[in-house]
Order: C-alpha cells, then sequence, then structure tokens
C-alpha cells in the first residue's frame, strides 16, 4: 500500500467518524476547547422538501398579435391551465375577431392546437402567439342570402325504384330488401 492510500484511508475513516448517528437533543452544546477532532463535532441532518410548483396556479402573460388584417395586438393575464380554446374564445368576446373557427395561433412557426395549454408553451410565465386569421368561407357569408331550395330538381321515377329494388333483392333477399326500399323512400335526401 502506498502513503496516498493509507493518507486517503484516513480521511475517509475520519469522515466517516464525522457522519456516524448521534442523538442529541434541541439544546446540546459543546465548547470549542472540548473539541478535539471533526469525529468529535455532530450536525443534525437537514431535512428538505422540494415542493414543485403548483401547476395551474401561475398566472401567465399571454401576448397576441396578428400579422395580417384585422392588425392588433393585445395583452392577457390568464391562468396556466387556460388553453388555446379559451384564448380563442376571448378573442371573440373581446370583439377582436368575428369567430373562432377562423383563428389559428402559431407558436415559433407551429400551429398550436385547442386542447394546449398555455402552461405548456410558455417560458418564464410568458408566452407570445402569432394570430392568423382566415377570410370568412363562402358558406359564412351566404348566410344573410335567401336560403336555396335543397330539394333536388328531378324525381326518381318508378322505374329507377324497381331497378333499385332488383339490386337489393339480388344482395340482401326479398323481405329485407322490401323494407330498405321502403325506408329510404320515406326519407328525406
Amino acid at each position: 500500500m502506498s502513503v496516498n492510500e493509507i493518507v486517503f484511508a484516513q480521511k475517509y475513516l475520519d469522515l466517516i467518524n464525522i457522519t456516524s448517528p448521534k442523538v442529541l437533543s434541541d439544546n446540546y452544546s459543546v465548547p470549542i476547547s472540548s473539541v478535539k477532532s471533526p469525529g468529535d463535532l455532530s450536525f443534525r441532518k437537514l431535512k428538505v422538501k422540494a415542493v414543485p410548483p403548483p401547476r395551474g396556479e401561475v398566472q401567465i402573460q399571454v401576448n397576441l398579435r396578428s400579422i395580417k388584417p384585422p392588425k392588433f395586438s393585445v395583452d392577457y393575464s390568464l391562468s396556466g391551465k387556460a388553453t388555446i380554446y379559451s384564448l380563442k374564445q376571448k378573442l371573440v368576446e373581446d370583439g377582436q375577431v368575428a369567430d373562432k373557427s377562423t383563428i389559428k395561433l402559431m407558436n415559433k412557426s407551429k400551429i398550436a392546437g385547442d386542447e394546449v395549454s398555455l402552461e405548456d408553451l410558455a417560458k418564464d410565465n410568458k408566452v407570445s402567439l402569432v394570430v392568423m386569421v382566415s377570410k370568412e368561407t363562402a358558406l359564412n357569408v351566404q348566410e344573410d342570402a335567401e336560403p336555396q331550395s335543397e330539394l333536388p330538381s328531378r324525381v326518381i321515377t318508378s322505374q329507377s325504384w324497381t331497378k333499385i329494388h332488383q339490386l337489393l333483392r339480388d344482395d340482401l333477399g326479398e323481405p329485407e330488401a322490401s323494407k330498405v326500399l321502403d325506408r329510404w323512400k320515406t326519407s328525406s335526401f
């Protein structure tokens, strides 16, 4: 055994003696003059519980800005549990956008889904999102117009019903084919 190994072993044993468990009272004290080696000192072990911050109770600073018309920039302070969907609803309620189905919120060039919470997107309790508002579809624009008739302009002839009945009878058999055909004739399409 070399000298370095012996010195190491002695220091190691001294460290073990320092950390040996001793039960001390709360008012235990030792005069400094009586301490002759580190093994005479004893320290209580500290019990520290690491408590993670509660999820959802954090307030997130949200900055929303649009880059296309209608251009706007809005700041909100919302709960970390708030979702992208609730943020879209808030934009509609505040009158920034007419319809939440036309809104897409982007974080770092990626579209955020409606179920994503702000806490998942936030960094240092802040998140900045780009708002993309698509133009209203033709269906939304035509809502004010008079509704068009949904009835077909042509009527199915009895010859067509006979052909359909024959096809159904070949596949399903007679009693079932008649039932299906009767249901189909009475249903609106």
